[in-house]
């Protein structure tokens, strides 16, 4: 409940101070360190809590999303947009200059013959840490995709594309031989870490098992 209350009250707080950057009202004078410092503050517990293994990540990075940070360096309005993969440094670290806001996050539309799926694995169901998550977007045409976009998270310092998956994929029709050598694939170019919620062998063993499975899913669709 806590939880769910602070992340109600961020999402309040970034709206406002939004509004307020757009409005060209941000606080000057005695205000201003209090005020970008609270919008700092919460940034940066937003940001502590994108590690590896979070899940919203994970289907925003299959669905090409982008984000747009804003400052206003000399009074002007200032944006950049920046493909997630690219804002995304590490656990609790992006390419956010200190001036800027994380101002909005664009999802690109779906195409009308797009097929969507996400697996995760861990200890429980609503628990969004997860010991691995995947991802996957792409176009099908018969029995066969493009387009094809497949996320992995908690194998890597962030949320990473499965690239040598994807291109084994691609214009491919979806047998039992292209699915299984996507999913060696995907398990072959990950270099996960043993913690305590999986060791690194289990988790590309995972990765290898999930991906089959989500693509045995897609074939019978």
């Amino acid at each position: 409940m806590l939880v769910a209350l602070v992340a109600l009250a961020v999402l309040v707080h970034l709206v406002v101070a939004r509004q307020a950057f757009h409005d060209g009202v941000v606080p000057t004078g005695p205000d201003a360190d209090d005020w970008v410092g609270a919008t700092r503050a919460l940034l940066r517990w937003q940001l502590a809590l994108i590690p590896q293994n979070r899940l919203p990540l994970v289907p925003l990075l299959a669905a090409g999303a982008r984000v747009e940070l804003a400052s206003k360096p000399d009074g002007t309005l200032v944006r950049r947009v920046l493909p997630l993969e690219e804002f995304l440094v590490g656990p609790g670290r992006t390419r956010r200059r200190p001036d800027e806001l994380l101002a909005t996050v664009r999802v690109p539309a779906a195409a009308p013959d797009a097929i969507w799926r996400f697996f995760k694995s861990g200890t429980r169901p609503a628990l969004d840490i997860s010991a691995v998550s995947i991802g996957l977007l792409a176009r099908k045409a018969g029995n066969a995709l493009h387009e094809v976009r497949i996320a992995l998270g908690a194998v890597a310092p962030t949320v990473v594309r499965a690239r040598a998956a994807e291109a084994t994929l691609e214009g491919r029709v979806l047998n039992p031989e292209t699915m299984e050598a996507a999913a060696c694939a995907a398990r072959d170019e990950v270099h996960p870490i043993s913690d305590v919620r999986a060791s690194a062998w289990y988790r590309k063993e995972l990765i290898h098992n999930m991906l089959r499975r989500m693509l045995s899913d897609v074939a019978e669709t």
